[in-house]
């Protein structure tokens, strides 16, 4: 299965609370800023597919409550909501390998968990 990518600034501005996003991953649906170069969108790309990965190993609702009680949890012990995004384990994975165009076919699932209890920041 492969997400269904789409290209709308006006949602992800409209989303965009706390910082300026890029893309985010909705299962099933990659939504991307349609004003990217073709090298950061591609990166981009990358970054939110392996989000659709974890997204899909976890049967997506499970994906989403354990994505947000890292970032409330990691929050408060970095004392910071940017520090604590930056820790979730699934953005630790999907920043780590967004710049390897390989990564994707040669993934394992659930690499995501080695990176919960690893200081990040």
């Amino acid at each position: 299965m492969k997400p269904i990518i789409i290209k709308n600034n006006k949602f992800l501005r409209s989303i965009s609370l706390f910082m300026n996003i890029g893309g985010i991953s909705l299962w099933p649906f990659i939504i991307i800023r349609s004003d990217y170069s073709i090298k950061k969108e591609e990166k981009l790309i990358r970054h939110e597919t392996i989000h659709f990965y974890q997204t899909l190993e976890l049967l997506v609702l499970p994906f989403y409550m354990i994505y947000f009680l890292e970032w409330f949890l990691k929050s408060i012990y970095y004392r910071s909501t940017y520090k604590g995004y930056k820790a979730i384990s699934f953005e630790v994975e999907a920043n780590k390998y967004e710049e390897d165009t390989s990564y994707l076919s040669n993934r394992k699932k659930y690499n995501w968990i080695q990176f919960i209890f690893k200081k990040n920041t």
